[in-house]
């Protein structure tokens, strides 16, 4: 069991979101470390699945989000790795319908609210992609993808499928 649920209740369903690619990827390989909802009321904080959609990325939204992670300062030798494992291998490194990651929520921030002196996300390049509600994450751990499909937005991961998931690594 991932140290995710360490302390999660037996049987009861984990929280999570659905994010179009490359979004899902960019959490679980890129440091992606917000993404922008219209809206958010949940209170909830805490461990957190993140699930790819069924729909496959444009070439320029690709590209857009590997430049945001290059001004981030991702190594740009991983980036050009990354870029070509989603290429050769996109069922391991930007899979579809399936949940890709495993992160804590540890923020939401709303529109209209500064971002917190020393906030961990305030200078993050990711946060200039759209405007809204912000989810923050921290301690992503990808895992192999595990297909989950017929989810938009916000979702309930059964524990039984949550409690199966093994970390990941890409590796060229």
């Amino acid at each position: 069991m991932l140290e995710f649920l360490r302390g999660w209740p037996a049987g009861t369903p984990v929280p999570g979101l659905t994010l179009r690619q490359p979004a899902a990827a960019a959490i679980a390989w890129l440091g992606r470390d917000v993404v922008s909802r219209t809206q958010w009321v949940s209170r909830y904080r805490g461990p957190f699945v993140i699930h790819a959609d069924t729909s496959p990325a444009a070439p320029e939204e690709f590209e857009e989000v590997c430049a945001v992670a290059r001004q981030n300062g991702v190594d740009e030798a991983w980036l050009r790795e990354f870029q070509r494992l989603a290429r050769e291998l996109p069922e391991f490194a930007t899979p579809l319908g399936a949940i890709v990651a495993v992160a804590e929520l540890y923020d939401v921030l709303y529109p209209g609210a500064p971002v917190p002196i020393g906030h961990p996300t305030r200078h993050s390049r990711w946060m200039s992609l759209e405007p809204g509600v912000w989810l923050c994450f921290r301690g992503v751990t990808p895992v192999m993808p595990t297909e989950f499909r017929g989810h938009a937005g916000q979702l309930m991961v059964p524990y039984h499928i949550a409690a199966s998931f093994r970390p990941f690594a890409l590796a060229g």
